[in-house]
């Protein structure tokens, strides 16, 4: 059947992130949450009968050893989910906990799964009983006080973490209670007692630099800057490696520069710009953060005073005299930057980039003749350099040098490896030149060095059509058409198409309908063909198929829009709502267009009736069809409901549909949803940031601000 065809940094390195995300991951005191599954919850019967696979059971084995609520239990928890559901895992768990021999550990296993599910009340009374049996359990009690703290119910939890400190705990479960009580105490505003906490923790681990780095981020959460800054200066003068000390030091710059210290925050910069080497990341870094501080209040002026004092300073550092040229460029000093960059080039006369930022400076400057006179020198003393030589070519353009930009153009493509790449960009660039006789001979050149190659053809094509010779690049496109893969013909379709030639385009896509008529990207570029060149009669049949051929969502979305849109021009879009309502068996994908038809007659009862056995068999394409439908009555809160059988399907649980929940759920002003929600959408795309930004808007629209 044919179709279409560097090292990696440490952890105070790390520790430079943005404040709003800071913000947003001390706001979590909780693990990764999921949900319960009320709205499409199995038979009590069949959540009941539900076991663990063998995966589930080697993590359960595991959990109920040393019972935890962290990733062990996020491990055991997705692999129960690969056969079964949340609402058997917590029947599972739940006739375990109860039973009249239950360890402590399975009660904890309860606990744990209400505190990820987001039901803190059922966790704490889980807890309770759990550690009435284990009162000695110090992690227990510190995952009862997380819960609490959730709940904003601060004395209870610091209760529990009182009763941490009791258990004689491991130093890790130590510490992570003695910050969690400081940061209770602080938001209770008990300030002294925090300090005085955190300090104490400090002093019983004294050689612990990565908590006293926690510590430094606490006092900052909790607006203590003061105090920030001289943990943060206790720590770097107790810091021997002098990487570290640098990084520490940026740090402390940071939050000199957040709090409004810039004298203060540019001191320090200075003073870690002496200890940097040279030509480094750090230096780099370090420059730009002096860049950021006075440019935040526009003070490029002082910017430029700054850094003529470090070049006194700090005699040879090419970095920082590069800063400077180019700032003397943006205040328009032209002869001062010239100058101030030639002494680069006299510091370091073999260096190419250095030669390549001193063209750049003049391009900005509009000094294109120097600029192209440098790219000839350069291109001298590199001649078998072919960049070069194309770079020459656009500076003697921008000059106004145009017989010697096309000779440097034709240069360029004698010392090219002449690769049809190498042709393409010499004949564009002539085009850009507006050399169009001169573009026109290297196309020649291109089509008869490369005479099989489609891009080759099209590119001539797309050419000769700009420059008015039409019926050559149309029987260039139709050719490609008829000779090439399906791909070659949808391509030549849409550049005719692109350039108002729709006659051309349907004729091309219908000779090749019988080859590619399956394909559901030909079709529905055929039907956009038929429709732009109004035979809508031939258009019908062509967008039912592709109706058929809807694999996806998306594509099912895309395909009933285009029939709708058929229909509708041909008039006859009540008549084929009447046969498809009294067909019986009907196809799914023509079910879900009944039901787009009935709504957009207003018939609201009847689509969602049409749809509801699919929906009962959970057929995605009818889940989504149905939250169309809602979305488009701004029925916000029952397009969340029904998005959520989507992802309680096993292959419906995909980021891109918890996001689509979270966001129905923002809409419908259900905040909490949509927050637990957002959570396990970052579980799902752990690299992304989008997540973050969404809980940042909702958030914002709660008035949580802080």
């Amino acid at each position: 059947m044919n179709s279409l065809a560097t090292p990696r940094p440490n952890r105070v390195e790390s520790r430079t992130i943005p404040c709003w995300v800071l913000g947003l991951t001390l706001l979590t005191l909780a693990p990764i949450s999921t949900f319960s599954q009320d709205a499409a919850a199995p038979p009590a019967s069949a959540a009941a009968a539900e076991e663990p696979n063998d995966k589930a059971a080697k993590y359960l084995d595991a959990l109920l050893k040393r019972p935890s609520g962290g990733y062990l239990f996020d491990r055991f928890y997705n692999a129960w989910l690969d056969t079964g559901t949340i609402a058997g895992l917590e029947a599972y768990l739940a006739r375990r906990a109860e039973a009249a021999a239950a360890a402590t550990g399975e009660k904890l296993m309860l606990a744990y799964f209400f505190a990820k599910q987001g039901e803190d009340a059922r966790a704490i009374e889980v807890f309770e009983k759990a550690l009435a049996d284990d009162p000695k359990n110090g992690e227990a009690w510190l995952e009862k006080a997380k819960v609490e703290a959730r709940q904003l119910n601060f004395e209870p939890a610091l209760a529990s973490l009182d009763r941490v400190a009791a258990t004689d705990p491991k130093a890790e479960i130590a510490i992570e209670a003695g910050k969690l009580k400081g940061r209770l105490l602080s938001r209770s505003g008990r300030g002294e007692e925090a300090l005085k906490v955190w300090k104490a923790l400090a002093a019983e681990n004294a050689g612990d630099e990565e908590l006293r780095e926690d510590l430094v981020e606490l006092h900052l959460a909790e607006g203590l800057v003061e105090e920030a800054v001289t943990l943060m200066e206790e720590l770097i003068a107790g810091t021997a490696d002098p990487y570290l000390k640098i990084t520490r030091q940026l740090r402390l710059g940071d939050i000199h520069q957040r709090s409004g210290k810039r004298d203060e925050a540019v001191a320090i910069y200075d003073k870690s710009l002496e200890a940097a080497g040279r030509d480094t990341w750090l230096e780099k870094e370090i420059l730009a953060q002096i860049e950021h501080v006075f440019r935040r209040e526009d003070d490029v002026a002082g910017l430029k005073a700054h850094f003529e004092k470090r070049i006194a300073t700090d005699k040879g550092r090419i970095a920082l005299m590069k800063r400077h040229a180019l700032v003397l460029a943006e205040l328009g000093e032209a002869d001062a930057a010239v100058a101030a960059f030639s002494e680069i080039l006299k510091l370091t006369p073999g260096d190419r980039d250095n030669r390549e930022g001193f063209i750049d400076l003049l391009g900005r400057l509009e000094r294109h003749e120097e600029a192209a006179k440098q790219m000839a020198a350069l291109a001298e003393l590199n001649p078998d350099d072919a960049e070069l030589v194309a770079q020459l070519a656009v500076r003697r353009h921008a000059a106004g040098q145009a017989e010697p930009a096309r000779a440097a153009v034709l240069d360029y493509l004698a010392k090219s490896d002449g690769s049809e790449y190498a042709h393409l960009r010499a004949a564009r660039l002539l085009e850009q030149f507006k050399q169009d006789d001169a573009a026109s001979e290297v196309y020649g050149k291109l089509i008869a060095a490369f005479p099989d190659s489609v891009a080759a053809k099209e590119a001539r094509a797309v050419f000769l059509h700009r420059v008015g010779k039409k019926e050559e690049a149309m029987a260039i496109w139709k050719g490609i058409a008829a000779e090439g893969s399906g791909q070659d013909a949808l391509r030549a379709a849409r550049a005719l198409s692109g350039r108002g030639e729709r006659e051309a385009a349907h004729e091309i896509l219908k000779s090749r309908a019988e080859e590619f008529g399956n394909d559901f990207v030909f079709l529905g570029q055929l039907c956009n063909e038929a429709v732009a060149a109004e035979k809508h009669a031939e258009a019908l049949p062509w967008a039912e198929k592709r109706l058929a051929l809807a694999g996806s969502p998306a594509d099912l979305n895309d395909a009933i829009r285009q029939v709708v849109s058929v229909l509708d021009r041909l008039e006859k879009t009540a008549a084929r709502r009447d046969e498809l309502a009294a067909k019986p068996d009907r196809p799914l994908a023509e079910t879900c267009l009944l039901a787009e038809m009935l709504e957009r007659d207003g018939q609201y009862e009847a689509a969602e009736k049409t749809l509801a056995p699919a929906l009962e068999a959970g057929e995605i394409l009818a889940i989504t069809q149905q939250v169309r439908l809602f979305k488009s009555r701004d029925e916000w809160e029952r397009a969340a409901e029904t998005q959520r059988r989507l992802i309680d399907l096993p292959e419906g649980r995909k980021s891109a549909n918890v996001q689509e929940l979270a966001q129905l759920f923002r809409r419908a002003l259900k905040f909490d949803e949509a927050l637990q929600w957002i959570e396990e959408w970052k579980k799902l795309s752990p690299g992304a940031t989008q997540p973050w930004i969404e809980q940042s808007g909702v958030l914002v629209e709660t008035n949580k601000t802080e």
